[in-house]
C-alpha cells in the first residue's frame, strides 16, 4: 500500500504502469482506498512474478536504467526535454521533481518557468 506521505494517483487510461503515475514511479503499490485510478494494474493482485506489473518496470528499466532512482535524479539535475506538454503535465520530469525549468532544459513552448506558476 502506499504510505501516507505519497499522493493517491487518479490514472484514467494508464492502468498505473507508466512513470507519470504518482504510485508506480515511486515504487509503491495504489492504494484502493486512496487511490482514484480506473482498470488499475499496480496493485496487490498484478504483483505477481511475470505479471503485467514486473513486465511494466522491466520494460522501463530497459529503456531507462534510473527510471526509478528518484535521488540520483535529484542529485545529477534530470532536466527536461518536453515536446508538446508545455511542460504542464506530471510525466515532465521538472514538475514531477516539484522544480521550474531552467535553462539546461530543452522544453518547447515552456510554461513552467518564472513568468508562469505551476
Amino acid at each position: 500500500n502506499a504510505p501516507s506521505t505519497s499522493k493517491p494517483c487518479k490514472c484514467a487510461n494508464s492502468k498505473c504502469l507508466k512513470l507519470y503515475c504518482e504510485c508506480f514511479r515511486g515504487g509503491v503499490l495504489c492504494d484502493e482506498n486512496l487511490c482514484r485510478c480506473k482498470d488499475c494494474r499496480n496493485n496487490a493482485e498484478h504483483n505477481t512474478r511475470k505479471g503485467p506489473r514486473e513486465y511494466a518496470i522491466l520494460k522501463i528499466i530497459a529503456k531507462r536504467p534510473d527510471a526509478f532512482h528518484t535521488e540520483i535524479k535529484r542529485r545529477t539535475g534530470n532536466w527536461c526535454k518536453c515536446q508538446k506538454n508545455n511542460c504542464l503535465k506530471k510525466y515532465c520530469e521538472c514538475v514531477a521533481q516539484g522544480r521550474r525549468c531552467s535553462v539546461q532544459c530543452k522544453c518547447r513552448d515552456c510554461e513552467n518557468n518564472e513568468g508562469f506558476s505551476v
